[in-house]
């Protein structure tokens, strides 16, 4: 569930209703960041495999960066409805603005490659719609960091 509370000030807030509804098959949502990419409003967030719904456990993913669709920066958000995206050894990712081009690019921290912990940041990733379908394309130097 998402939660959602208000301030004015920063010191003092005020709880209001969740965002998203609870029971949507995710036992958490962390690092969520609503987006807008190419005039589509979402809701990206993280979830690791112990907490994510047993449906995703059970066709193989392995927990990752995850996507719903949303239908304003305050939701609602279809979590149920969420995919992961692209790469699962990614984790924490993050959507930012190319201050040159004003597209929208995409972060991630690799948590594991080959099941060894790796740690580190990827270089930017082009962002687009397949589709219904978010498709990272890495850049160059993401292309030659991932064959290493």
């Amino acid at each position: 569930m998402v939660g959602h509370a208000w301030s004015s000030d920063l010191e003092s807030w005020e709880l209001r209703p969740p965002l998203s509804e609870p029971g949507q098959g995710f036992g958490q949502l962390e690092v969520v960041q609503p987006f807008v990419v190419d005039g589509r409003q979402v809701l990206l967030f993280n979830c690791m495999v112990g907490d994510m719904p047993e449906k995703a456990r059970a066709g193989g993913v392995t927990g990752g960066v995850w996507i719903a669709k949303a239908e304003g920066p305050l939701g609602p958000y279809d979590i149920a409805g969420a995919q992961v995206i692209d790469d699962p050894s990614l984790y924490v990712g993050k959507f930012v603005t190319d201050r040159a081009t004003g597209e929208a690019k995409f972060l991630a921290f690799v948590h594991d490659r080959d099941g060894a912990f790796v740690g580190e940041i990827t270089d930017p990733y082009a962002v687009t719609w397949d589709g219904d379908r978010l498709a990272l394309t890495p850049t160059l130097s993401s292309a030659a960091t991932a064959r290493d």
